[in-house]
C-alpha cells in the first residue's frame, strides 16, 4: 500500500507534468500494474476540518441587508461589515453574497406608447432558448409587453 504522499506524487507526475508511464516505474521504484491501479482511483485530499469562519457573526446583518436591498453589492456590504469589526477576506463576503442574495427575475421598464409605460420580461427569451441575438436589450422586436403595477 502506498503512501498519501506516494500517491500525490504519482499523480502530479502523470497528470500534471505528464510523464510516461515507464519514466514513472523508474523514479519511484514501483511496477506498472501498481501505478496503472493508483491512477484510476481519485488523489487524496487533505482532510477538512470543521472550524467556524469569520463571517459567521455576520451572516444574519447580510442576510437582511440582503432582503432590504438584493442589488446590494458584496464590496457594499464588505465595506460596511469593516465598519462593524469584520477582519476576513473579501472573497468569502463576495461567495456569500451570491449564494444568499433572493434571486430577482431580470425585466427592462420601457416606454412603449406615449403615456403607457410597460416592462418586458428577458427571462422569457432564455427559456424558449432563443437565438444570441435575440435576447440583445437593444432589439425589441420580439419583446412581449407587461403593463406595471400600479
Amino acid at each position: 500500500m502506498l503512501t498519501t504522499d506516494q500517491i500525490n506524487d504519482l499523480h502530479r507526475l502523470y497528470w500534471s507534468e505528464h510523464w510516461p508511464i515507464r519514466k514513472i516505474e523508474r523514479q519511484l521504484n514501483m511496477g506498472w500494474k501498481t501505478i496503472q491501479k493508483y491512477l484510476v482511483a481519485p488523489a487524496q485530499s487533505a482532510a477538512q476540518r470543521d472550524r467556524p469562519s469569520k463571517l459567521d457573526p455576520f451572516k444574519d446583518i447580510i442576510t437582511e441587508w440582503l432582503e432590504k436591498d438584493p442589488r446590494v453589492t458584496a464590496a457594499v456590504v464588505e465595506q460596511k461589515l469593516r465598519s462593524l469589526g469584520y477582519q476576513g477576506g473579501h472573497s468569502i463576503v463576495r461567495e456569500y453574497v451570491r449564494h444568499t442574495r433572493p434571486k430577482v427575475a431580470p425585466s427592462r421598464r420601457c416606454d412603449g406608447f406615449p403615456g403607457t409605460p410597460w416592462t418586458a420580461d428577458l427571462s422569457v427569451l432564455r427559456r424558449l432558448g432563443a437565438p444570441w441575438w435575440w435576447r440583445r436589450p437593444r432589439v425589441h422586436r420580439h419583446l412581449k409587453p407587461r403593463p406595471l403595477p400600479q
